[in-house]
């Protein structure tokens, strides 16, 4: 599994290059560019709890190597005072934080498994009532610490959601509703949450910091990294996500009405939000092709979003290519399967009249959904490229217009421009025709439909 603790989601809106993870620990960007990541940071919170956890924490193990319990005790008074300083204290209480709050940060790190992390995390958030206990806030890289471990459950995925859109939202969750049947189904329904789930009087009390874009993405990645592999309906909840912590709105209060955009939050949000449409592109590992409604929705939401804007905000060549994938993959609709049943048993399968009404539908009547987002995409600028021909072939018609099978395709995740385009021009790919070109042969023969069809395509390929 990739870690994308490292990785900065504005990198790219800037223009400069990725870096690595060790060009950033040699520079120090580690700490600067993702401090809410979980990268500890001098006299940062991060650096307390994982000091408490290496000097103090061990010592409450059962199986510490100490003599007695006088020796516990000596030890224990030892590594407080010497972690507990008065600056120390200082620095915690002027962050609105005390020392025991340290310790419930470590009880939550040190859980055994991921599910006990998260049912620690909940308890720790939402307090006890019938103790009169309220609840504690918990930073959110503890948070962002727990979606890193990369054995899930379900269970813990809709925890780990829920306590997203807690803070996401500043309230906290009334107490129980996180361990309820309602509350767990609920997390793929956000719009619902305000009337159902929360309790307007208690909003203020928990979590009242607003998060950050860069953090608010570093979540949503994390999010749907799990999503896909364990639990597919959950992607709608969590790309809602993007629109609710990315609004371009600074500091104002959540669910305002979309403000005039100027030219520099428009290129953040234009990257952040083409970003999210690609993210939302990346198929499933659980039952890919019967999960992509959910990824369509997502990034149908996500589309109405950036049309909310003012001004709108644009698709780039990223999401134009995100979409493609999604609606490549999507299975045909009643009007793409009647064209289907139209195409000559010969090869090109140029479209056959078996109805007098057949006569009247054209060569329009056989654009797909893809195709027409394709077209949408050269309308708006962006040359087709490699990535671009191949899922034209996928949807229904080859690189010279003639027609094809549309096939069903997971494509492959698309290079990036720049690099593509250095590559191309390195070897003189310009020159080369669509013909002769080996990497658009393997969809050719995938938008076949007979074993013999494919051959012949096959040895066209041979031939050239």
């Amino acid at each position: 599994m990739t870690d994308l603790s490292f990785a900065d989601p504005r990198i790219g809106w800037r223009g400069s290059r990725p870096r690595s993870r060790s060009r950033m620990l040699q520079r120090g960007a580690v700490g600067r560019s993702t401090k809410l990541a979980g990268s500890p940071v001098k006299d940062s919170l991060q650096t307390l709890l994982a000091k408490y956890i290496r000097t103090v924490d061990h010592i409450f193990q059962p199986d510490a190597s100490l003599e007695g319990p006088y020796d516990r005790v000596n030890s224990l008074d030892e590594a407080l005072s010497n972690l507990y300083t008065d600056d120390v204290v200082a620095t915690l209480e002027s962050r609105g934080y005390s020392v025991e709050d340290i310790m419930c940060w470590a009880w939550i790190i040190t859980a055994v498994s991921p599910e006990r992390a998260a049912f620690r995390l909940t308890a720790v958030t939402n307090g006890d009532k019938l103790a009169n206990r309220p609840g504690r806030k918990v930073p959110i890289f503890v948070f962002l610490f727990l979606l890193r471990r990369q054995r899930l459950t379900v269970r813990t995925l809709k925890l780990l959601l829920l306590h997203g859109w807690d803070r996401l939202m500043g309230r906290i969750s009334r107490p129980g509703t996180s361990n309820s049947p309602l509350g767990l189904d609920d997390a793929v329904k956000p719009d619902s949450w305000s009337t159902r789930r929360w309790n307007n009087k208690q909003g203020a009390i928990g979590m009242n910091m607003r998060m950050d874009e860069t953090t608010v993405m570093i979540m949503i990645v994390r999010l749907l990294r799990h999503a896909r592999m364990l639990w597919p309906q959950a992607i709608v909840s969590i790309a809602a996500m993007v629109s609710t912590g990315v609004d371009g709105l600074g500091s104002a209060p959540r669910y305002s009405s979309p403000a005039a955009l100027n030219e520099r939050s428009t290129a953040r949000l234009t990257f952040l939000y083409n970003r999210a449409l690609s993210l939302c592109s990346v198929p499933s590992s659980l039952h890919p092709f019967h999960s992509l409604a959910y990824h369509q929705r997502a990034q149908f939401n996500l589309l109405k979003r950036m049309n909310s804007f003012e001004p709108a905000i644009t698709i780039n060549r990223e999401g134009y290519r995100a979409i493609v994938r999604v609606q490549v993959a999507h299975k045909k609709t009643v009007k793409e399967r009647q064209w289907a049943i139209m195409k000559a048993k010969s090869w090109p399968p140029w479209k056959e009249e078996k109805l007098g009404l057949d006569v009247e539908k054209g060569v329009e009547d056989g654009i797909s959904r893809a195709s027409q987002v394709l077209s949408r995409s050269n309308e708006a600028g962006y040359s087709g490229l490699a990535f671009e021909k191949i899922a034209q072939i996928s949807a229904g018609w080859d690189t010279d217009r003639s027609p094809t099978i549309q096939t069903r395709t997971l494509l492959c995740r698309p290079p990036r421009v720049r690099r593509l385009r250095s590559s191309s021009a390195k070897r003189g790919d310009s020159a080369i025709s669509d013909e002769k070109n080996k990497e658009f042969w393997a969809p050719r023969i995938r938008a076949t439909r007979t074993v013999e069809e494919a051959w012949a395509c096959f040895l066209a390929n041979e031939d050239q």
